[in-house]
């Protein structure tokens, strides 16, 4: 009994430290695309999640229009990273359904320094450490096929 509670605990942690994970470490914007233009790509590598593709390296080899871009900014720390990856695929997966999205394809990616953080030992004989800390920065296109 008393490891089934544990178990239980340890779930709603997971839960809510994700959660604030979500909010706190994550900053995503959606812009929507102005134009009539019309793209095919030559494939390539996708994964789909929960309906929506994913397309990291190349583009659909069908007929698709952009719809929007996505700009998202993450926290680059080991937790993040072990919930989210790269980017946070949740919130993108919400954004493209809410813009009748089929899928993304990722455009540009990159880790940059986005803060330090400095600790200072409670006894005078410590060193001082000052470390940096690492966001990355993902922008994706949002598109929708024109043909089924």
């Amino acid at each position: 009994m008393k490891t089934r509670l544990n178990a239980y605990f340890m779930a709603f942690l997971m839960t809510m430290f994700s959660g604030c994970a979500t909010v706190i470490g994550t900053r995503t914007s959606f812009v929507s695309w102005q134009g009539d233009k019309l793209y095919v790509g030559e494939g390539g590598a996708v994964e789909v999640i929960d309906g929506i593709e994913f397309w990291s390296h190349g583009e659909p080899s069908k007929t698709y229009k952009v719809v929007g871009i996505i700009n998202q900014t993450k926290s680059d720390d080991a937790f993040d990273n072990l919930l989210f990856g790269k980017f946070n695929r949740n919130q993108v997966i919400e954004l493209v359904k809410t813009n009748n999205g089929d899928g993304v394809v990722l455009l540009d990616s990159g880790r940059f320094i986005s803060g330090y953080s400095t600790t200072i030992p409670k006894i005078n004989s410590g060193t001082v450490s000052t470390s940096p800390e690492y966001s990355n920065t993902s922008v994706l296109a949002v598109f929708r096929y024109t043909q089924p």
